[in-house]
């Protein structure tokens, strides 16, 4: 019998079974009623039985997306259907630090970890019991590299009055599913006149200092600039090296 209910036997097993309507952890223990030689009765009680009931789900995900990006917070949603969320466990296996906030959970590595791979499992603690949930693996990767900018612009014409009123270089991060924001470190700038002529300055951090200002003050249509040799920094704190933007002026 469980919870008085007698179970049907069948060579001498009893099957229980149980209709599962709502999600959950449940707990049950059988009595099995022996007949001794002696005719006497004798009654075994099971050790508690647990079994866990969920919603019917599907996981669709391409297997090349399961990434986590060095240097950001990187957001993780952890649930179990059936399960409240303060009664599951998360062990990180692996580089890296996992921490609990409002929204779920936030995972950060640094750049040194880049290629590796982690796994999150998770438990439930159901009466004292740990029950195993599930596990997933992620790959650390790096940061795509931002696209340096100009008005706008990475190549193509540009006016010299439109380059003269700008006053600084950005690093773009475009189509990426984080806000990452990217410091540029220093550049150079030349500027190539219609003669083959070539001027050049060095500029430190994003904004153009007067060295600049004067190469750009000379601009004239036809002649082209190239900054050159930007380097940005993210959130990994690692320096890179972006693209050359070349600008012919009209």
């Amino acid at each position: 019998t469980v919870g008085g209910q007698s179970l049907k036997v069948e060579n001498g097993m009893g099957k229980y079974a149980v209709n599962t309507n709502n999600p959950g952890i449940y707990n049950w223990k059988g009595v099995i009623t022996v007949k001794q030689a002696d005719g006497k009765i004798k009654s075994y009680t099971t050790p508690e039985q647990t079994y866990q009931v969920v919603q019917p789900a599907a996981t669709i995900s391409a297997s090349k997306m399961n990434v986590l990006y060095a240097g950001i917070e990187n957001p993780i949603e952890i649930a179990s259907a059936g399960i409240p969320d303060n009664q599951l466990v998360v062990k990180l296996k692996g580089s890296g630090d996992l921490r609990k906030v409002n929204s779920g959970y936030e995972y950060s590595v640094d750049a040194d970890a880049i290629g590796q791979r982690v796994t999150f499992e998770v438990t439930a603690n159901q009466n004292g019991k740990v029950i195993p949930v599930g596990k997933q693996e992620f790959r650390i990767k790096r940061i795509k590299d931002p696209v340096a900018k100009v008005a706008g612009k990475n190549s193509g014409t540009i006016t010299a009055i439109a380059l003269r009123n700008q006053g600084f270089l950005f690093a773009s991060l475009d189509d990426f599913e984080f806000d990452i924001k990217f410091s540029i470190i220093r550049f150079n700038v030349i500027k190539i006149g219609a003669n083959r002529d070539i001027v050049s300055a060095r500029n430190v951090g994003a904004d153009f200092n007067a060295e600049v200002r004067s190469v750009l003050g000379t601009l004239v249509p036809g002649n082209r600039v190239i900054f050159d040799n930007v380097v940005a920094k993210g959130p990994d704190g690692k320096e890179r090296l972006l693209n050359s933007i070349i600008l012919n002026i009209i």
